[in-house]
């Protein structure tokens, strides 16, 4: 089904002002000194006008969005996923906290924290660091205590528990590639893909790699409190769909609202983002009950 993003904005006010008048010449004055005596109608007095009685649409009220970028339909990287906290200790003489991306247990000694491997062997002492998590597939991070405001540091771990040292390059739209290849066989229509630097391509909740365009935006167009350090705009079926990075190249996968509500009806007002296709559905049938709509 064809999404269009538009923006409406609905004022509603009812104003019902009766002022029926009849006008009659007295026929006893002359031309010259003619005199028209107003009298209201009898006839023209309102009997039993009811207004009908307007409230704040129910459907928008259960709607509490003010961001745009609020129906994430996927994501790269899921932290939860890399985490488990530790409920039975493992090991005796060492205190287990998390185990991280199935691999590594976190274990403390005094505020230092270190890493055993699921064999109970120590991999990385604690002796510097006193925290560690996965900041993505394959990547840990490794934080000083924030009393020496020192910088992070990362390692690299494989599916075998491997670790090597890692230097972490910030994120940078310039190691993305945007590459273009055809729908199908018959090469008619052109589809798009956006790389990132391991490889991989931005991949959509099915899975599929090809968009119907790719574009590099500004923080700055889209109305969100949310916080990434890059953004690229996806089109795909008549779709709007938004791609948003973190320092790590992990994204999330947003759809597009469909429309801004901005509605006041009486003394109550509202606003919204509409990100689902029934709510835009309810915002059309409303629209049409005004008798006015484009």
């Amino acid at each position: 089904m064809t999404k269009r993003k538009q923006c409406a904005a609905l004022a509603l006010a009812l104003t019902l002002t009766i002022s029926m008048f009849g006008c009659e010449k007295d026929k006893e004055t002359t031309q010259s000194s003619a005199v028209s005596q107003i009298k209201t109608s009898d006839s023209a007095q309102p009997s039993n006008v009811k207004v009908k009685e307007y409230k704040f649409p129910e459907f928008l009220n259960k709607i509490k969005s003010l961001d745009e970028l609020s129906r994430k339909l996927y994501t790269s990287f899921d932290s939860t996923q890399y985490v488990a906290e530790v409920e039975e200790q493992p090991f005796e003489g060492y205190k287990c906290e998390k185990l991280l991306a199935d691999l590594f247990f976190t274990y403390r000694d005094g505020r230092a924290v270190g890493l055993l491997d699921k064999s109970g062997n120590v991999v990385l002492e604690a002796d510097e660091y006193t925290e560690i998590t996965v900041v993505s597939n394959g990547i840990l991070q490794l934080s000083y205590d924030k009393e020496r405001n020192a910088p992070m540091q990362y390692m690299k771990y494989d599916s075998d528990g491997n670790l090597s040292d890692y230097k972490h390059k910030k994120f940078s739209a310039d190691s993305l590639y945007t590459y273009e290849s055809q729908a199908d066989d018959s090469g008619t229509d052109a589809v798009y893909s956006l790389m990132i630097p391991d490889g991989k391509n931005v991949v959509s909740s099915d899975g599929s790699d090809k968009w119907d365009s790719v574009e590099k935006i500004s923080a700055d167009s889209i109305d969100t409190n949310k916080a990434y350090k890059g953004f690229y705009k996806l089109t795909k079926n008549g779709g709007i769909y938004y791609a948003c990075f973190d320092d790590f190249y992990n994204y999330d996968i947003y759809e597009g609202a469909y429309a801004k509500v901005c509605v006041k009806v009486g003394g109550e007002y509202g606003e919204c983002y509409l990100a689902d296709h029934d709510d835009y559905n309810e915002l059309v049938k409303m629209i049409d009950s005004f008798g006015n709509a484009s």
